[in-house]
């Protein structure tokens, strides 16, 4: 799962959060199932011309505001993705049908295809790592999101209170895993692009995916008598082997408040063999540092059987100038095919000079895998 240089280091300081897989396993009855239907119209309308400001150490230039013109485009996590797309019209109002209970994504893109914003839906309720964000929902139902705005890092952000009553999770009353996590656990996939159609996000799944396997480790633990879990991606079962074979050291586990490991291995320190790479020129030898450990993030089940993992990451390119970039990954499907949908971002600092900028571009891409056990 070899990413560009802008997404290769997407590892969270306190990787593991307490997240519930609560009914794990458990098969929808026809009940449940009837009571998402075939297909949901999504709508809302977009503030036009401005984005709103955030605490945020980047923001986008003015020229990626929303405009009349650009598209809304959103796309199932399946091997055969459905999309759907809506024009965003002169006051700001966009419809567009979606299949109904199915995890999909959402895009405002420019008129010439490009990725503008990610549409982020938010819990403003507090977990041990804040409030809870996916960049995946499965609705079962038609919802007008009202009035909504992009702020200035790319993001559009929609409360779950927006949504209340529509996601395929309340409807269903589910909460199941369909992907049987133990049978993840230490085992190597091969990885492919799936073709969606969209050309701008097929070819970015062909420029960045160029590594064609990976090597997943499955974290579990409890916090409050709450299951936690946390998804680990190596680029082999040699690269964990030749670091020490250990998910994290003594001292990342400590920065982890009150989580009890029940599957997952640490120890006083990566190996310091050359075989365990690092990135770049930097010596410090921590995962956020590790050239061949890709991931290590909190998992977030969403309801219809699938789950997300979010992670980010920040890399000094100057004394004045810092890229950051995030990966957001939403997995559906089986243990033997998972399929799982991409969405990145890098942005830039302000302190960032022109040659900077040049050799560290700013952007925002989405795309589609498949992950075949091997």
């Amino acid at each position: 799962m070899k990413m560009s240089r802008h997404v290769k280091a997407v590892c969270a300081t306190a990787a593991v959060a307490t997240l519930v897989l609560a009914g794990c396993g458990k098969k929808e009855d026809d009940a449940e199932t009837s009571a998402i239907a075939s297909t949901i119209t999504l709508s809302g309308t977009l503030k036009l011309g401005s984005t709103s400001l955030v605490d945020s150490p980047y923001q986008l230039a003015s020229s990626t505001a929303p405009a009349s013109g650009d598209i809304v485009f959103c796309v199932t996590f399946a091997e055969v993705p459905e999309a759907g797309k809506g024009t965003v019209g002169s006051d700001g109002k966009f419809s567009l049908t979606m299949p109904g209970g199915k995890p999909m994504g959402c895009f405002l893109n420019s008129s010439s295809g490009s990725t503008k914003a990610t549409f982020i839906f938010a819990d403003s309720g507090s977990s041990a790592m804040g409030s809870s964000t996916s960049s995946s929902v499965a609705l079962g139902k038609d919802i007008d999101l009202g009035s909504i705005s992009m702020s200035s890092d790319g993001k559009i952000s929609i409360p779950y209170a927006s949504i209340s009553g529509a996601t395929a999770s309340e409807l269903t009353g589910s909460s199941n895993l369909g992907i049987d996590l133990d049978q993840v656990h230490g085992n190597s996939y091969a990885m492919s692009c799936v073709t969606t159609g969209d050309a701008v996000s097929d070819a970015r799944c062909k420029s960045d995916m160029s590594d064609s396997t990976v090597f997943f480790r499955v974290l579990k633990g409890s916090k409050g008598g709450v299951d936690v879990r946390g998804l680990g991606a190596w680029a082999s079962k040699e690269a964990f082997t030749a670091c020490g074979s250990i998910d994290m050291t003594d001292a990342e586990k400590a920065k982890i408040d009150g989580v009890t490991f029940t599957q997952g291995s640490t120890g006083s320190a990566y190996s310091s063999s050359s075989s365990c790479r690092l990135r770049g020129q930097e010596t410090t030898r921590n995962k956020d540092n590790l050239q061949d450990y890709y991931m290590l993030s909190a998992i977030k089940p969403d309801g219809m059987g699938g789950f997300s993992a979010k992670t980010n990451g920040e890399h000094k390119i100057s004394a004045t100038c810092t890229l950051y970039d995030e990966t957001s990954i939403v997995f559906t499907g089986s243990a033997d095919a998972m399929y799982g949908a991409f969405i990145m971002g890098a942005f830039l600092s302000s302190g960032c000079s022109a040659s900077d900028a040049q050799n560290n571009s700013a952007y925002q891409a989405s795309f589609n895998v498949k992950f075949t056990k091997k």
